[in-house]
């Protein structure tokens, strides 16, 4: 097609129409807020990729197998879980040995405190709060929407490259600095919706 100063234009327009399809292909709504999200990979390939990361991390993490801090966990997870719009997880709750102030819940209902979390959530109230905030993640499909940006963004960086190939330096790097700061915003403004 087209070339303007190096730059061409094909791979653009061809990344545009294959963002159009991809953007209809791949929406659904999320089931806590009804809001249209992007997302390409099923509930069982996400939940199975949440197990694998899951069983990495606690194999190299200190797991607190008893004692009430364990006990606390798995009793807030379960009553969060019984009220959840349950998609079919398969829900366990750990407490690992670490002094970082984190929980995530991964795909499939996959939870885990870290201890250093518990001086700052001070109470089961506090804890509660944080492992529901986790798990309406998990439950609002999160990691599995921005891995469908993420590849988006890799495919149009892709094009962008071949676009931009021809072009001198500078202005490759112009282009290449407000095409990082457009998907850079972009992410931002769809997960600060989330």
């Amino acid at each position: 097609m087209n070339r303007r100063g190096g730059f061409r234009l094909l791979p653009i327009v061809l990344f545009g129409l294959y963002l159009g399809y991809y953007f209809l292909a791949n929406r659904e709504e999320v089931p806590l807020t009804g809001r249209k999200q992007l997302v390409d990979i099923s509930r069982e390939q996400e939940a199975s990729l949440g197990l694998s990361s899951y069983r990495q991390i606690l194999r190299q993490s200190a797991v607190v197998r008893s004692g009430p801090e364990a006990a606390l966990v798995k009793s807030i997870g379960q009553r969060i879980a019984k009220v959840s719009e349950d998609p079919g997880f398969e829900w366990q709750y750990e407490l690992i040995d670490d002094n970082q102030a984190n929980a995530f819940c991964l795909p499939g209902g996959k939870v885990a405190v870290y201890t250093g979390i518990l001086r700052i959530t001070q109470n089961e109230n506090g804890l509660a709060v944080v492992m529901g905030h986790e798990i309406a993640h998990a439950i609002a499909r999160h990691g599995a929407e921005r891995m469908a940006h993420q590849k988006l963004v890799q495919i149009g960086a892709m094009a962008t490259s071949v676009a931009v190939g021809e072009m001198e330096p500078r202005q490759r790097q112009l282009v290449w600095g407000r095409w990082a700061w457009g998907a850079v915003r972009h992410s931002v403004a769809v997960f600060a919706r989330a």
